[in-house]
């Protein structure tokens, strides 16, 4: 998927200029930076930015610490030839259907028109033809809050995706299709008492080729509301960096911290989890304690009332989920990071509200020395016999 380089004259020596790998940046407020100011300041690297309404190019930092700085920022960091021209047009609580082509925010058009302009500008300074890889999206609280339809949310999703791709191959003329990176809401669960949009985000990611379930959000540093604080979304732009880095090496079989399979034997139920990197690892340090690390079982209720005793690491893949009692109900399942306190109103409580305590053992760090281990998605699974 890398362009190829190309051999630029600047005075009176050659120097091979990396061309710029396209990214949108696009979604709610959360994709925006919003509500925190930039941490970082200065230029770190020479990647850019394309602000909608601008005429030119912009150093990636300053105003809100949009995660597309740590995003790119990490990515430069890991291979010197990923230089980003980002194209930020996020919009703070606004729907997917309104973020639409067609949609009553503009959104979608804003950043087309900032494509245009962005094609004209690495032109102008003689740059390799713009190519943009990734639509980059961090969305979901506002269609959490509002109560949209999952099965909505996820025929929009891709109505979106392949309006990008579409109209951006008019534009600038590119083969490749883009790709989808996406973050999974955490927050807002408590205004509807559901999880839906969540659910149906990595349902999404989880069925759909071309499209990546990062992680969830419920291990960052929040801030005020839904919003998280400038670490938390340098943290947060690290992790899509993450995948984005997997995307342009051409290696497109990410996926998150996950449980692949649960297979229950009387009362005891063997969990199998997809761990990225490293052993499954139990902490209630980084993030606080669950009860039985954030699963809970469920079933239809047509059978007798169990709950789970325990939950424990049983190796370096799988956990051993114990019940009180051999469960005789149909539809059973284990829901992962969606039971808590859905009482303390809007935004995030770290204490009270869904998660896990269950991720792997991945070292890699942000550029600000912030930890990017990945904890387990928001799910749930069928168990089988």
């Amino acid at each position: 998927m890398r362009p190829k380089q190309r051999l630029l004259l600047f005075g009176q020596g050659a120097t091979v200029r990396p061309p710029y790998y396209g990214i949108y940046s696009a979604g709610q407020s959360l994709a925006a930076g919003g509500s925190a100011t930039a941490i970082t300041t200065t230029q770190l690297y020479d990647n850019v930015k394309l602000l909608v309404g601008a005429a030119s190019l912009s150093i990636m930092a300053g105003g809100n610490e949009r995660p597309l700085y740590g995003a790119s920022n990490w990515l430069r960091s890991q291979n010197s030839t990923y230089k980003v021209l980002g194209i930020p047009h996020a919009q703070g609580g606004i729907s997917i259907a309104s973020l639409n082509k067609g949609g009553s925010s503009g959104n979608f058009e804003d950043g087309l028109a900032s494509l245009a302009v962005a094609v004209s500008e690495t032109e102008r300074i003689g740059a390799d033809p713009l190519v943009i890889y990734i639509l980059d999206w961090i969305h979901g609280e506002q269609d959490t809050n509002i109560g949209t339809n999952p099965a909505t949310y996820k025929s929009l999703l891709g109505t979106l995706i392949s309006d990008y791709d579409t109209d951006t191959k008019a534009v600038t003329s590119q083969a490749e299709t883009i790709q989808c990176v996406l973050s999974q809401v955490s927050s807002n669960f408590e205004l509807t008492g559901t999880h839906t949009i969540s659910l149906a985000q990595w349902e999404y990611a989880r069925d759909t080729a071309g499209t990546f379930m990062v992680g969830p959000k419920y291990q960052l540093e929040y801030d005020v509301g839904v919003h998280l604080s400038a670490t938390g979304y340098e943290q947060l732009g690290a992790y899509h960096g993450k995948v984005w880095k997997n995307i342009l090496d051409g290696d497109e079989n990410w996926l998150p911290m996950y449980p692949t399979s649960a297979v229950r034997s009387g009362a005891v139920i063997t969990v199998t989890f997809n761990v990225p990197v490293g052993e499954l690892t139990l902490d209630t340090t980084l993030v606080a304690s669950a009860t039985n690390s954030g699963i809970v079982w469920a079933d239809a209720g047509d059978g007798n009332s169990v709950s789970i005793s325990s939950a424990v690491k049983a190796s370096a893949t799988t956990m051993t989920v114990t019940l009180d009692g051999t469960p005789t109900g149909t539809g059973q399942k284990l829901q992962f990071g969606l039971e808590g306190d859905y009482s303390t109103g809007y935004g995030y409580d770290s204490t009270t509200q869904p998660r896990t305590n269950i991720r792997d053992q991945n070292s890699t760090a942000s550029l600000y020395g912030n930890n990017l281990y990945n904890w387990c998605i928001h799910c749930e699974i069928d168990v089988t016999i």
